[in-house]
């Protein structure tokens, strides 16, 4: 059976508004306080407009990093002491949404100099404590040093 031209178009749309055509990655999350990732960026996307899907009707900006060679650290849930387990992962994305998220990019950009994330550069963001219901991060941005 055909696909109805209506979501098609829908399908289009979305591949514009998120940077075109480029590979779908597994993506990077910073779920709990203490996670953290760090990578060499392969691809940034500008900052877009992208439907909120928390807000209905709502817009919320956006950006795309594309990360190889990724070094996570993330929470072990499954052991019985609270602790942290690194993982490694070949590829991913994180996307840049939260206010905290763009803080933390800011001031990495501004202490290494750059305008913008550059690629084949070190990215690395952290999650910090949870502040007045925000969530805070750091980030690190560097020509391949360690995070």
């Amino acid at each position: 059976m055909p696909i109805n031209p209506k979501y098609a178009e829908v399908i289009e749309r979305n591949k514009k508004s998120q940077g075109g055509e480029h590979e779908k990655l597994p993506a990077i999350w910073l779920n709990h306080v203490g996670e953290a990732f760090k990578g060499t960026v392969t691809r940034v996307s500008e900052i877009m407009q992208i439907d909120d899907k928390f807000n209905e009707g709502k817009k919320k900006d956006a950006q795309f990093v594309d990360l190889k060679d990724i070094t996570l650290r993330k929470l072990d849930l499954d052991s019985e002491e609270v602790g942290f387990k690194s993982e490694e992962m070949a590829a991913g994305t994180f996307m840049i949404t939260k206010g905290g998220h763009f803080d933390a990019v800011i001031a990495a950009l501004m202490e290494s100099e750059q305008s913008d994330i550059p690629v084949g550069w070190t990215f690395g963001m952290r999650r910090g404590k949870d502040d007045d219901k925000r969530h805070t991060f750091s980030a690190k941005l560097d020509n391949n040093a360690p995070f």
